[in-house]
C-alpha cells in the first residue's frame, strides 16, 4: 500500500485530516505524505515548519503494511460511534489504544453515564397465579379435599405437585419471584416466604384454610338450621324486626259503595349482631416440620365450633325463654301460658299431647284477632326421648320391623322429628319438646348475618409479639339469634 492508499484508507475510517497526516508521517517521507495530502484533501494546507536540520541520510523505510493499523482505527471508530461517543475515536487512535482497551473504555464510560438499576425479576402474574391455584389444589387433595374438577387433580397430579411440603411450596415461591434459594437453609426460606409483600405462600395457606373452613361448617353436626329462619343485617345497630303484620277482616261492600281501607297492626322485635371470634398460630415449627393435618384440621375445627355456637344459641333462645325466660317486645316469654297460649301442661309424648300441640299453633291469632291455622313441621326433642317421638311420629320407611317399638298413629309421618343434645337435662325422664312451624312460612327463630353471610370468616392477623414467627388466623362470624315471633313455637312439658 503507497502513501496515498494509506491517507485515503484513513479517510474513510473517518479520521480528521491533521491526524491522518501525523499518522502517514510515520510510515512515510515528508514530500511523499505532502503530495498524497494534497491529492485525497485539496482544502488542507499544511502550517509552515522549520526547516529539518541536515541530517545522514536516513535509512530506508522498514518494508512491513500499513494494513493492520488501519484495520485498528477503522475499527476504533466503528466502536466509538456505535457506543454513541464518536469524539472519542481521535484521542484513542492517537494514543494508539489497541481495539480490546478501547472496548473496555467504552464499557467503563457507558457505565459511569447509565448507572445500572437493580431491580427485581419482572414475574408475570399469571405465572404466579398459576402457581398459587396449583399448590392451593395439591395442599386440598394430600389434606382429604378433591378438586373442584377432575381435570384439575389430574394436572396437580401430573406436575407431581400433590405430595409437595409446605416448605418446598414457599421455596419455589420465592424463585419465582426471583429469589435464589440455592444457599438459604428451610428456616430462612420459611422466614423469607412468610415476609414477602406478595403474599403469595401466605395467600395459599389462607384460600387452602378456606377450604376446610366451608368443609367443616357444612360437616358440622347442628340441627339449628333445619327449623331456624335466616335473616340479614347490615350493621350492628339494634335493628328493628317486624312481626307478623294483623289486616281487619275484609268486610261485605254493597254495591256502587268504595271499600273500606283496611288497617294493619305492626309489632316489631329487636335484634343486634354480635361478633364470635377466635385465634389460631400457625407457627414456623408446624410449617418446618410440614405439619399441615394440624393446620387443616384446626381450621375445621373452628368452623365447627362456628356453627355449634349458632347450635347452642338457638337452642338456647327455646330453653332460656321457656315461661321465666327473657320477654320479647310485648313484655311475655316466648313460652306463655295465658297470652301467647303456646304452652302445653305436663304431658308425655302420646297422640294426645301431639294433637293439643297441633291445635296450639293451629289457634293462634294475629294482632287484628284473625285465627291463622298455622301447621306445624318440626318436632323437636331431646336425646333421652328422641325414640319416644319416633314411635307415633316416624315416617312407614323408618318403622323397624319390631312391632312393639311403633304405634300406629294419625300423625305417622306429620311433623320431622329432630332430637339434639342442646335440649338434654340431667334427668333421663325429662321429655319436653316443641312443635315448630315451617320458617319459610312464619318467623320463629331467627338467625341473623352480617350482610347474608353464613360462613365464617377467615382474616390473617398482623403477627403477635408472643408469635413472631408463623401466621396468625383470626376465625370471625358475626351473628345475632332472636324469637322474632311466637305464634310458629309451642312448647310441651313432658311428664
Amino acid at each position: 500500500m503507497n502513501c496515498r492508499q494509506f491517507i485515503e484508507s484513513l479517510k474513510t475510517a473517518g479520521l480528521k485530516a491533521e491526524i491522518i497526516r501525523a499518522q502517514a508521517l510515520e510510515k512515510y517521507e515528508r514530500a511523499a505524505v505532502d503530495e498524497a495530502m494534497k491529492a485525497v484533501f485539496p482544502d488542507f494546507h499544511v502550517a509552515s515548519e522549520p526547516a529539518p536540520a541536515s541530517a545522514p541520510a536516513a535509512a530506508p523505510a522498514p518494508v512491513a503494511s500499513p494494513a493492520p493499523v488501519v484495520d485498528a482505527a477503522r475499527e476504533i471508530a466503528e466502536l466509538c460511534t456505535l457506543a454513541g461517543m464518536p469524539e472519542k475515536a481521535t484521542p484513542l487512535i492517537l494514543e494508539k489504544k489497541t481495539v480490546a482497551e478501547v472496548r473496555v473504555y467504552l464499557a467503563a464510560e457507558k457505565a459511569k453515564a447509565n448507572p445500572p438499576v437493580h431491580t427485581p425479576a419482572q414475574v408475570s402474574e399469571d405465572e404466579v397465579d398459576k402457581a398459587r391455584e396449583l399448590y392451593t389444589g395439591a395442599l386440598c387433595l394430600r389434606s382429604g379435599i378433591a378438586a373442584d374438577k377432575v381435570d384439575k387433580a389430574q394436572d396437580i397430579i401430573k406436575s407431581g405437585a400433590r405430595n409437595i411440603a409446605m416448605v418446598d411450596i414457599a421455596r419455589n415461591l420465592l424463585e419465582i419471584r426471583g429469589v435464589n434459594c440455592r444457599h438459604l437453609s428451610r428456616d430462612m426460606i420459611i422466614k423469607r416466604a412468610l415476609g414477602m409483600t406478595t403474599g403469595d405462600f401466605t395467600s395459599i395457606l389462607a384460600n387452602t384454610a378456606n377450604k376446610w373452613l366451608a368443609k367443616g361448617y357444612v360437616e358440622a353436626q347442628t340441627t339449628f338450621q333445619r327449623w331456624t329462619g335466616v335473616g340479614t343485617l347490615v350493621d350492628f345497630k339494634s335493628t328493628d324486626i317486624a312481626q307478623m303484620s294483623g289486616f281487619t277482616t275484609l268486610e261485605e261492600v254493597p254495591e256502587g259503595h268504595p271499600a273500606p281501607q283496611l288497617s294493619i297492626s305492626d309489632a316489631k322485635e329487636t335484634a343486634k349482631l354480635l361478633t364470635y371470634a377466635g385465634l389460631f398460630v400457625l407457627s414456623r415449627q408446624a410449617i418446618y416440620n410440614d405439619d399441615l393435618g394440624a393446620f387443616t384440621g384446626a381450621m375445621r375445627g373452628m368452623s365447627v365450633a362456628a356453627k355449634r355456637k349458632l347450635n347452642k344459641l338457638s337452642y338456647g333462645v327455646l330453653t332460656s325463654n321457656s315461661l321465666t325466660g327473657d320477654t320479647m317486645a310485648d313484655g311475655y316469654a316466648l313460652i306463655d301460658t295465658t297470652y301467647h297460649r303456646n304452652y302445653l301442661a305436663a304431658a308425655a309424648i302420646s297422640e294426645t299431647s301431639i294433637a293439643a300441640m297441633k291445635g296450639l299453633l293451629q289457634r293462634q291469632y294475629d294482632a287484628k284477632s284473625n285465627l291463622l291455622n298455622i301447621q306445624g313441621k318440626y318436632f323437636l326433642v331431646n336425646t333421652y326421648k328422641e325414640y319416644l317421638a319416633l314411635k307415633y311420629l316416624s315416617t312407614l320407611t323408618q318403622v323397624i320391623a319390631v312391632t312393639a317399638a311403633t304405634v300406629d298413629t294419625l300423625y305417622r309421618g306429620m311433623f320431622e322429628v329432630i332430637s339434639d343434645a342442646e335440649l338434654d337435662t340431667a334427668a333421663a325422664s325429662s321429655v319436653n319438646y316443641y312443635l315448630v312451624a315451617d320458617p319459610n312460612l312464619i318467623d320463629t327463630v331467627t338467625v341473623f348475618y352480617l350482610n347474608g353471610n353464613q360462613t365464617p370468616e377467615l382474616i390473617q392477623e398482623d403477627s403477635r409479639a408472643a408469635e413472631p414467627d408463623g401466621v396468625t388466623y383470626k376465625v370471625r362470624l358475626d351473628a345475632a339469634v332472636k324469637a322474632v315471633d311466637y305464634r310458629g313455637i309451642a312448647y310441651g312439658v313432658g311428664a
